[in-house]
């Protein structure tokens, strides 16, 4: 492989970038370095990602969404997680070699989600959370494989909290008041049903799924021929981001959508589209995401 193609192959690289990268037999020693030492750095890059990719115990199927974080940089736990502060772009997401902790509860595996309740102050729990029942102080943590209610897969180091569920009506969410090493008494939600990590909303009678990526990776420029306008999403009244909606019109989860036109098709062809704001610093543009009636791929 040439060193262009190798380069094209580390990702989305400007034409310009290459041409000044690729070794040329009249280019000084000095440039021939800074290629070298270029490619070095990509290649240490690809190799960090494939690495902090989340790690499941063998004979599990955690969630489908439980395979990367969501991109709201909020929920990342990390030392400035109750603080707010971002992590640095690549850092593992957690100390040790099980990037995406799981915890365990009646044969379910409930993935770490982010800390701090959606639409809440980091670190804080839902406005309901008086509501829910106290579980017990967690069982341990370990990195081994595990399926013992209340046992925490991670490899993070010592962690102490006490776990809450509402069985009747959050069977796929626990809450755990958690320290750790980074954090001092903290909510973390954990998720075991993947609809509640994308964003989905709730129109004639059953569910829409969109991108679960921000940005979306399937918007249009062009609202198809046909589609009319049906209303505009909203957050629930109660911002109940654990229970997936039963009204028509409302999404959990994503701040982009709420407040944007729902365009559907009168021959009801299973595909709706959902208005989105792209901005950038030139300004903004109106494009058009697709929803479906089936979870979309992370």
């Amino acid at each position: 492989m040439s060193a262009e193609q190798l380069l094209y192959a580390m990702g989305d690289i400007r034409g310009t970038f290459i041409r000044e990268a690729a070794p040329v037999a009249a280019a000084p020693r000095r440039r021939r370095r800074l290629w070298a030492a270029a490619l070095a750095a990509c290649l240490c890059l690809v190799l960090l990602i494939a690495r902090t990719r989340p790690a499941a115990p063998m004979g599990t199927e955690p969630p489908a969404a439980g395979d990367t974080l969501p991109a709201d940089r909020d929920a990342l736990p990390g030392p400035g997680a109750s603080g707010g502060e971002d992590l640095p772009a690549g850092c593992p997401l957690f100390p040790g070699e099980i990037s995406q902790p799981l915890l365990y509860w009646q044969g379910t595996a409930y993935a770490w989600d982010r800390v701090g309740a959606p639409g809440r102050p980091a670190g804080e729990p839902p406005e309901t959370i008086g509501q829910w029942t106290e579980l017990s102080p967690l069982a341990g943590v370990t990195a081994e494989e595990t399926s013992e209610d209340l046992w925490l897969y991670a490899d993070i180091g010592p962690v102490s909290g006490t776990v809450y569920a509402d069985p009747e009506d959050h069977p796929g969410v626990l809450y755990v008041l958690m320290t750790t090493e980074w954090f001092e008494e903290e909510w973390v939600r954990f998720v075991a049903d993947e609809r509640l990590l994308t964003p989905v909303f709730f129109y004639g009678g059953q569910l829409y799924y969109l991108d679960p990526c921000y940005p979306p990776r399937n918007a249009v420029s062009e609202l198809p021929e046909g589609y009319e306008p049906a209303g505009m999403l909203v957050f629930p009244s109660d911002h109940d981001f654990d229970r997936l909606p039963d009204r028509d019109l409302v999404i959990t989860l994503c701040p982009e959508y709420p407040g944007n036109t729902l365009y559907v098709h009168p021959d009801g062809n299973g595909i709706l589209y959902v208005e989105y704001q792209k901005h950038w610093s030139g300004g903004c543009e109106t494009l058009y995401v697709p929803a479906t009636p089936t979870p979309q791929p992370w």
